[in-house]
C-alpha cells in the first residue's frame, strides 16, 4: 500500500491526500493516526469460507472508491480530523 502520483487511482488519491505509511508517520513524529480520524471505519467482508473479515477504510470525500480506499490503522494523511 503506497501513495504515488503516477500509480493506480487509489494510490493517486492517497498521494493527493498526503497519506503516510505507519513507518513514515513515526519518522515524521506525527501523533495522529487513521484509527482516531473521523473518516476511518472498518468494512465487513465475508471470506470464501463463510468467515467475516474487517478491512480498514478511509471514507474521506477525496478517497477513491465507492466506500473509500484501504488504509492502515497506524497510517495518517493531511486530511485527518478528530472523531466527534
Amino acid at each position: 500500500m503506497k501513495a504515488d502520483s503516477y500509480g493506480t487511482p487509489t494510490e493517486q488519491a492517497r498521494y493527493r491526500m498526503g497519506w503516510m505509511t505507519p513507518t513514515e508517520r513515526k519518522k515524521d513524529g506525527q501523533q495522529n493516526r487513521c484509527a482516531t480520524c473521523r473518516y476511518f471505519h472498518f468494512e465487513t467482508v465475508t471470506s470464501g469460507w463463510g468467515g467475516v473479515n474487517l478491512k480498514a477504510r478511509c471514507g474521506h470525500p477525496m478517497a477513491a472508491g465507492e466506500t473509500g480506499h484501504a488504509t492502515r490503522e497506524n497510517a495518517v494523511c493531511a486530511k485527518w480530523e478528530i472523531k466527534a
